[in-house]
């Protein structure tokens, strides 16, 4: 009987060795979490700064530019001014890409 109790209470001693064990990668774990998270807080207010300032600016130039002002696919601020330039078709198909091609061919082809 003492023989079982003595390794009963090895066993729960070296459970106890484990738990504490782990106790400890679990506090570490929620240090490193907390770590990351506020960097990634830190990295996300950097963005929207960086995007509020960009903001700012569209906003600054659609004010001077009586409210004539878009974003480009690229982000780039363009700004449309008051009076039109005719060009003519010539130099619009010159400035046509490959994929403007091959579709304006296949409308007149239809035709």
């Amino acid at each position: 009987m003492r023989k079982e109790k003595k390794k009963k209470q090895s066993e729960i001693a070296e459970h106890l060795k484990k738990i504490a064990m782990l106790e400890k990668e679990l506090s570490e774990l929620k240090a490193v979490l907390a770590n990351l998270q506020n960097q990634k807080l830190e990295t996300l207010h950097d963005k929207l700064s960086e995007e509020s300032k960009a903001g700012d600016q569209v906003e600054e130039a659609s004010r001077r530019m009586n409210g004539r002002v878009a974003v480009s696919k690229t982000d780039k601020l363009v700004a449309f001014t008051e009076t039109s330039v005719s060009v003519s078709y010539t130099h619009l198909r010159a400035h046509e890409t490959p994929e403007h091609l091959v579709c304006r061919l296949l409308l007149e082809k239809k035709k």
